[in-house]
């Protein structure tokens, strides 16, 4: 899964709960914005571990391999912990409708059952608890924070355990940290995701 999808799914749960349809008006700048994540699983940083696969990868390609994977690269916004994203104002002005996240996210995690702690135009709490195969369990809060119109933050912490892992080797703590910041109207060759 690339960050981007992972960043994007964490920050959708905060609206995962509504049981009726809502539509959420977050008043944020349209154009491109950079998003920079940090994902600790038990204590490592899992966007290093992906830079270093990177350069792996890059330094054993041949030129068309490595053509192709720094193109990728530049796409996402150059490494592993930050992507752009172009946000256009038909997104911004239609708002998001929270039931429709929240049925992406049943969809996307059927073990997982996100209640919604609180939601305005400016941030929102909620609590993610998910069963596990083998018997396992995994339990979540998250906190989202609207700062201003260019700038927001994302904070969870889960942990949770692995059935059938070694002794001691399925359990685990997790945290994922989002900044995302406003560049600028224009979004240059960075395309929108589908409004």
């Amino acid at each position: 899964m690339k960050m981007k999808q992972l960043t994007l799914i964490a920050s959708t749960f905060i609206f995962a709960s509504h049981t009726q349809a809502e539509i959420l008006y977050v008043k944020i700048a349209p154009g491109l914005w950079e998003h920079t994540s940090k994902t600790l699983l038990n204590g490592r940083n899992l966007e290093s571990a992906v830079d270093e696969l990177q350069a792996h990868l890059l330094a054993n390609a041949s030129p068309e391999e490595r053509e192709i994977l720094l193109e990728g690269m530049k796409e996402q916004g150059g490494n592993a912990g930050k992507y752009l994203e172009c946000i256009t104002p038909v997104a911004v002005a239609k708002g998001l409708d929270t039931e429709k996240v929240r049925q992406q996210i049943q969809n996307a995690q059927p073990n997982c059952q996100a209640r919604l702690l609180n939601a305005t135009a400016h941030g929102a709490k909620f609590e993610l608890s998910c069963a596990l195969p083998n018997g396992g369990s995994q339990k979540g809060v998250g906190e989202y924070v609207l700062k201003n119109e260019k700038e927001w933050t994302f904070h969870a912490v889960s942990s949770g355990d692995i059935q059938g892992a070694p002794a001691g080797a399925g359990k685990y703590q997790a945290t994922v940290d989002v900044n995302a910041v406003w560049k600028g109207s224009s979004c240059g060759n960075v395309r929108p995701e589908v409004d």
